[in-house]
């Protein structure tokens, strides 16, 4: 048996590169680039302190199918993040579109990892909703257990709108 998306839209994702980051500061003097230490990405300043260049990397536009789910507040307190780390946002993807993109690996598991960035939201190929807060991807958990050929037909994707709190992995 396979469970369906219900009232599926698109997400259009970009995929964070950390390795391309990273080469952004070849001299490795963390002025630019990806910080190891701190695994998120070094934003350019200038002389007044103020960022200027985000140095983020990311790769071409992917355009998944989804079921987009709108958490409540009591939903958001239980999970184990602090002070509001995750967004009201949660996306439900389908185990077959990730197979037909190519966004599994040999191993079954999914190549979409925390800190990919959510571009905006479509309908029938128009877009619906950019978001007011640039979100991410935050964790991707199954959540279909015994559905599909391999047991896991659909996978929550928890959101982010944070940007500290999504590059460590």
């Amino acid at each position: 048996m396979r469970v369906p998306l219900i009232s599926p839209m698109t997400v259009v994702v970009t995929q964070f590169l950390p390795a391309e980051t990273c080469a952004q500061d070849p001299a490795g003097d963390s002025t630019v680039g990806y910080d190891p230490d701190f695994r998120e990405p070094v934003a350019l300043q200038t002389e007044g302190g103020q960022p200027v260049t985000d140095t983020r990397q990311y790769g071409d536009e992917i355009k998944l199918p989804c079921q987009v789910e709108f958490k409540t507040y009591e939903e958001l307190q239980m999970v184990e993040q602090g002070d509001n780390g995750i967004s009201k946002v949660a996306l439900v993807l389908h185990r077959r579109d990730l197979l037909r993109l190519g966004l599994i690996d040999d191993n079954g598991n999914i190549k979409l990892k925390k800190g990919d960035k959510i571009i905006r939201f479509e309908k029938a190929g128009r877009t619906t909703l950019v978001p007011n807060a640039t979100l991410y991807f935050y964790r991707i958990d199954p959540a279909s257990q015994g559905f599909g050929p391999d047991g896991y037909d659909l996978h929550i994707v928890w959101t982010s709108d944070r940007t500290s709190s999504v590059y460590g992995r």
